[in-house]
């Protein structure tokens, strides 16, 4: 609430007037300190309630987001699953052939160090292919 006394003395401070306890002039100031502690009132309303809706909409657009960020990685996985299983085929698939072919062409000594070096690629390509598919499990 204002001070009528400080609002008097600085009138007359300042304007060389004196207004006296009882001028109507006072009323038109208490009117107007209720009107605008009225207005301000539904001002702080009316602000929170647009700071609750936005709170709100931002916690619907946060969700949005999550959910389409978990398809894509969800999808993104299976892919990557997917390309490691075939990649790992396919080195299976080279493997046997170089393994068939130097069978054939090799002598038992020799064969033995290229199915030594064919096997730690076997294990790489299993290693690749077990990676795929925890990745796959693990963005599920």
């Amino acid at each position: 609430m204002l001070d009528i006394e400080q609002l008097r003395a600085e009138v007359l401070k300042r304007h060389n007037v004196a207004i006296g306890r009882d001028d109507p002039i006072l009323m038109t100031v208490t009117l107007n300190e209720l009107v605008l502690g009225e207005f301000f009132r539904r001002i702080d309303e009316a602000a929170a309630a647009a700071e609750r809706r936005g709170a709100s909409e931002m916690t619907q657009q946060l969700q949005a987001v999550k959910s389409t960020a978990e398809r894509m990685i969800v999808g993104a996985s299976q892919v990557i699953s997917e390309e490691v299983q075939r990649a790992g085929k396919a080195v299976a698939d080279n493997l046997d052939a170089r393994l068939a072919s130097a069978e054939r062409s090799t002598s038992t000594a020799a064969w033995s160090g290229r199915l030594s070096i064919l096997g730690a690629i076997v294990s790489i390509g299993a290693a690749m292919l077990t990676v795929g598919v925890a990745l796959g499990a693990l963005f599920r």
